[in-house]
């Protein structure tokens, strides 16, 4: 599992360091150094973040904070009108997506009416991108 900032990333980001790291082996022709010239289509971003829903409580306290819950989903990159990848949040409503560099809408499907997320637009130009998506419970 790789570890950023506050956030332990799973598979996609494994995958991340595997096909990373995996530049770092020898070829086992002699070992002979490769160049690869990487295409626009073949560059790929790490983007990460939370889903989480709030107010969870009728009535909020200053003396009594209600904390946002996480959110379970699937979290879905689309672009052009298209899905093109989707993941599944962890029980503390964090995701991880391996993205080809662009713009994309992030949408979170729950499977109920509530909470409801907006979606969140993005664009994965810089390796790593956080991004947290908000969702209304409907407690007021």
């Amino acid at each position: 599992m790789i570890a950023l900032p506050g956030r332990a990333l799973g598979a996609a980001g494994a995958l991340v360091a595997a096909l990373t790291l995996g530049g770092c082996a020898g070829n086992g022709a002699g070992d002979t150094p490769s160049t690869v010239t990487p295409t626009s289509a073949s560059v790929t971003f790490l983007v990460v973040g939370n889903v989480h829903a709030g107010p969870t409580c009728p009535v909020e306290r200053p003396d009594q904070p209600c904390a946002d819950a996480p959110v379970r989903g699937t979290v879905s990159a689309w672009r052009g009108g298209q899905s093109v990848e989707s993941t599944t949040t962890d029980a503390e409503g964090n995701y991880s997506l391996v993205l080809p560099s662009g713009r994309y809408e992030l949408r979170v499907e729950t499977g109920a009416e509530l909470p409801r997320c907006e979606p969140v637009n993005v664009e994965a130009v810089d390796g790593y991108l956080e991004a947290d998506i908000s969702c209304d419970t409907g407690i007021r």
